[in-house]
């Protein structure tokens, strides 16, 4: 049995800990211990298909001593997550899907039960950290681990629900925290760590996922190239994201050919070479802010547009429910349905949708 540096706090505070059944939550969990925190595993049933996250959670709890709350919220995940990703890529748009999880249930339904049930603040082992902004208020920043950050996928979430949440993570690297599990026998730190969308198997991909939806209609088009040339056809614009090189069949090209662009009206999947997917200019809706006085006087500050790439500096204008980004260097691949994330003095400010132009 794990047994904590020193007994549990007197008082009356107690963290819950998301405990997904994988090995970054139940470090984090065991850091909270070690602290002397009480604490209270909460694993979230969504309903995916890794049938055994359930039974991974309760032997961490377990191990660790802990009492272990399970919530179905498998509903809420398929309306609120799971059918807007179909309907994304139906509409010919990348879906962002753990941003829209995170703010929606892992620190929406859950953060709103531990809440009620008396739990002062909710951990879990995202690889992100928590700061001051210069009003006093919590923002997000990037964790100590760079490579592993995931400051991008929480990018939604404000002050009010960070002042509850605690990253335990944050002033560690991923290798070093395995090497901590493995040394405290925590079970489990032998599952390998997610690198995909938690509901699309692994082999069949997200294409059988799209086309077993409720209602799909593919949306068969042309494949054109950058004269607008017809060099061949699919079955299907959900088939396609920007920026993909895969699966494009475009030969006869002596350079690299990526899908610059979709459209969902006639189907037409546009592509080209590398640079004729650098923007200089994106549109942004779905916004939220986390500092005040944003939303209407212009601005600069550094614009992320995928989790895999590099904030870059940009300008920021508004219009009606929109956001005007201009980059003043080009950047590659923004896809429509992306999260674009707003940071400044290295914490995220706010975050939106990028649109179509």
């Amino acid at each position: 049995m794990f047994s904590p540096a020193r007994p549990y706090s007197e008082g009356p505070e107690t963290y819950g800990a998301l405990l997904s059944g994988g090995a970054d939550s139940a470090v984090a969990a065991a850091l909270l211990l070690k602290q002397g925190l009480r604490v209270h595993g909460i694993h979230l049933r969504m309903g995916n298909a890794k049938k055994d996250d359930a039974l991974s959670a309760r032997r961490i709890a377990a191990f660790l001593g802990i009492p272990l709350l399970e919530i179905d919220v498998s509903a809420e995940f398929s309306s609120g997550v799971v059918r807007p990703f179909i309907d994304a890529y139906a509409q010919g748009l990348t879906p962002s899907p753990c941003v829209s999880c995170n703010e929606a249930i892992k620190f929406g339904i859950a953060l709103e039960r531990a809440g009620e049930l008396g739990m002062s603040r909710l951990a879990s082992g995202h690889f992100a950290r928590i700061a001051a902004g210069q009003d006093g208020k919590a923002r997000l920043a990037s964790p100590l681990d760079r490579a592993r950050d995931q400051s991008y996928f929480l990018s939604r979430l404000g002050p009010d629900k960070l002042a509850r949440i605690v990253f335990p993570l944050a002033d560690m690297l991923r290798s070093d925290a395995a090497i901590l599990g493995n040394r405290m026998r925590i079970p489990g730190m032998d599952r390998p760590s997610s690198q995909e969308i938690c509901f699309v198997s692994q082999g069949s991909g997200y294409t059988r996922l799209v086309e077993a939806g409720e209602g799909f209609v593919p949306r068969p088009g042309r494949i054109v190239d950058p004269e607008g040339r017809v060099i061949g056809t699919h079955s299907g614009i959900h088939r396609f994201t920007v920026g993909q090189r895969k699966g494009l069949r475009a030969g006869g090209f002596k350079q690299r050919m990526y899908v610059a662009a979709i459209d969902p009206d006639t189907g037409d999947v546009r592509v080209g070479p590398r640079e004729a997917l650098l923007v200089k200019r994106v549109r942004v809706g779905g916004l939220v802010w986390h500092a005040s006085g944003l939303g209407g006087d212009p601005f600069e500050c550094e614009v992320q547009l995928r989790s895999s790439h590099a904030p870059a500096r940009a300008g920021v204008t508004f219009g009606p429910g929109i956001a005007e980004v201009t980059f003043v260097t080009p950047v590659f691949g923004a896809a429509p349905g992306q999260a674009a994330v707003f940071r400044k003095d290295g914490l995220i400010i706010g975050s939106g949708w990028i649109q179509r132009s």
